[in-house]
């Protein structure tokens, strides 16, 4: 496995919890009130997997060897650094509206178009990124950096080796309820 199939597996699994976010607000837009656990789940999915796992996996391993070997990708990294805390205040602030909806202090508007920001992030953002991807396996790194990348990959997370796998699970739990697949 290479560093860009790495995090490709994980944007799999990131497209398809943005999927669910698009069906949740939609939802939320026609008055409906998603199963409160559902919610929460993605929630945290975006702030455990998406954020803890996948970014920090990115900002830990990938992103400091590119920066210190390749010059001519820090303006890369650097908005790949900027998208990620786009995608950490946006999903604190979809936890916020949450609260607030959960207690009836605001409309579901701000919670469903919120929902549909961080989907459109994750649309534009993994795109890409799967495309430099392929540059970083093609070009940008050599056998004894991607070995070393790859061990830093492993150390990310608190899971476990089974960590991409356990996240995938959650993730396909909420796609069969919300996406009928």
């Amino acid at each position: 496995m290479t560093v860009g199939s790495n995090l490709k597996a994980d944007h799999r699994i990131v497209r398809r919890l943005e999927s669910v976010l698009r069906v949740m607000a939609a939802r939320i837009s026609a008055g409906e009130r998603p199963p409160a656990e559902d919610v929460e789940e993605a929630i945290r999915l975006m702030l455990e997997f998406v954020d803890s796992y996948h970014h920090v996996k990115e900002e830990a391993g990938l992103f400091p060897v590119i920066q210190g070997t390749n010059k001519e990708q820090q303006k890369t990294v650097y908005a790949f650094l900027v998208e990620h805390e786009f995608g950490r205040r946006a999903a604190r602030r979809i936890e916020q509206e949450y609260a607030s909806w959960l207690k009836g202090e605001e409309a579901a508007e701000p919670l469903a178009r919120f929902i549909l920001t961080y989907a459109d992030f994750i649309k534009v953002h993994t795109a890409k990124e799967d495309e430099w991807f392929d540059a970083v396996d093609g070009k940008l790194l050599s056998g004894m950096q991607q070995k070393e990348i790859l061990r830093r990959f492993a150390q990310v997370g608190t899971l476990g080796p089974s960590t991409k796998e356990i996240f995938g699970r959650r993730v396909r739990e909420l796609a069969r309820k919300y996406l009928k697949k």
